[in-house]
């Protein structure tokens, strides 16, 4: 910033050189917002599991509205799904035993 402090015009010359004015693209065809630098890092710093973004495709523009959020699946359905899948499994187990003791 020393550099700069007596020199207006400079200051200016680098700033315009970041080019702030540009969107950033985060993955190719993913353009996001403008006003920032980009830099990147290798996937093994911060490794996730899930990923945070919510990506939607089409226009951006402000008139357009979001599309509807999917309603949040609870501990209480993943408890339910697992209980089903169990009986489920229990059932079909109970079948096969029965028709091979018929055989």
């Amino acid at each position: 910033m020393r550099a700069f402090a007596g020199s207006c015009e400079g200051w200016n010359r680098f700033l315009g050189s970041l080019c702030f004015e540009q969107p950033l693209e985060f993955n190719e065809g993913d353009i996001g917002l403008a006003g920032g630098i980009a830099i990147t890092e290798p996937a093994s710093v911060n490794p996730t599991s899930v990923d945070q973004i919510k990506r939607y495709g089409g226009t951006t523009s402000s008139e357009k509205p979001w599309p509807e959020e999917p309603e949040a699946v609870t501990d209480e359905d993943k408890f339910l799904r697992l209980e089903k899948l169990h009986l489920g499994q229990e059932l079909y187990s109970r079948t096969e035993t029965f028709c091979l003791q018929k055989w």
